[in-house]
């Protein structure tokens, strides 16, 4: 796979088409982050770049961030208490431009790899462990555990038009059904609701993809518009869909239908990764200025806001 000078040109076209309003070439994809100076390796994420997924307890969970550069090639997974303080672990082995970050019910720790092709896995205290999952990626991107540890990951797959697609893994590992490829096209962030329905952000294909636990194209499709690049995807627990349009700087939420809804929250910088704690309370990772925000269910700001340690943030989940 070639290094990407550095992911960020998807990202870095992504972003730079983002901020000057300029158009993107949509076969011309760089990397995560889609920043203009990223580290090499890079993957446009939506999700993660990632995201990951609204089943942390009010007021009792940590925040878990992939920083995909450009301090460092190989990355980190930075964590958080609910203050927005530094807190343990702090994960960098067998990382290499990491996007996307689930936490599963028992609290491991899964991370993609874009540029290895790798998604590994770490205990509750950061000391890896096992599976780590080669089979079936190809520039991995956003990522999801589900309550019964099923394991799903978007790939952006080179990165040119109608690429992309997700698998799937049983908790140790090995390959599984459903295989998506229909209906994607950069396939970038993933989310799964209550219900088992799979959501798939497509930023060259400027929309979000349903499917059911079988993998069957469903109901909605959400068209997010021209040069609106989406990326990080979450559902609440109320069904309530949140997706970051990197292009437009924007998050946009819709209904379980589809259907356009409160809050529009503007202002942002590459966002990247989202997520949704139990509260209402809406995480959004900016890629362009290091930092993640935080706001009420009603798209106010509020605390905290997220600076240190943070370089490239790309994924977000809490747990």
């Amino acid at each position: 796979m070639r290094r990407l000078s550095f992911i960020p040109a998807l990202v870095s076209a992504i972003l730079l088409g983002a901020c000057s309003g300029g158009s993107i070439a949509p076969s011309i994809v760089s990397a995560p982050g889609t920043g203009v100076d990223q580290p090499q390796g890079t993957t446009a994420v939506g999700a993660a770049f990632l995201t990951p997924a609204p089943s942390a307890a009010a007021l009792a969970y940590k925040i878990y961030v992939t920083n995909s550069g450009p301090a460092s090639e190989t990355g980190s997974v930075t964590t958080y208490g609910i203050s927005g303080k530094k807190t343990k672990p702090t994960i960098t082995k067998g990382l290499d431009y990491p996007v996307g970050v689930a936490v599963d019910r028992h609290g491991k720790i899964y991370v993609t790899s874009y540029v290895t092709n790798t998604l590994t896995t770490y205990n509750p205290d950061g000391t890896g462990t096992t599976p780590t999952i080669t089979t079936g990626l190809d520039q991995p991107v956003g990522v999801k555990v589900d309550a019964a540890g099923k394991i799903y990951v978007a790939n952006l797959a080179g990165g040119a038009r109608g690429s992309g697609y997700l698998s799937t893994y049983k908790p140790d590992g090995t390959r599984t059904t459903p295989t998506i490829v229909s209906g994607t096209d950069e396939a970038w962030g993933v989310a799964i609701d209550t219900k088992g329905k799979i959501y798939v952000t497509n930023y060259g294909g400027a929309n979000v993809t349903t499917y059911t636990s079988k993998g069957q194209r469903t109901t909605p499709t959400i068209t997010t518009g021209k040069n609106s690049f989406p990326l990080g995807v979450t559902v609440d627990a109320k069904g309530k869909i949140y997706v970051n349009e990197s292009g437009k700087n924007t998050l946009m939420t819709y209904m379980a239908d589809g259907k356009r809804t409160t809050p529009t929250i503007t202002g942002l910088n590459n966002p990247q990764g989202v997520v949704v704690d139990a509260d209402g309370k809406i995480f959004v990772v900016n890629y362009g200025s290091n930092t993640v925000t935080t706001y009420t269910s009603k798209g106010k700001r509020t605390t905290p806001t997220i600076t240190s340690g943070l370089s490239g943030p790309v994924g977000i989940t809490l747990h």
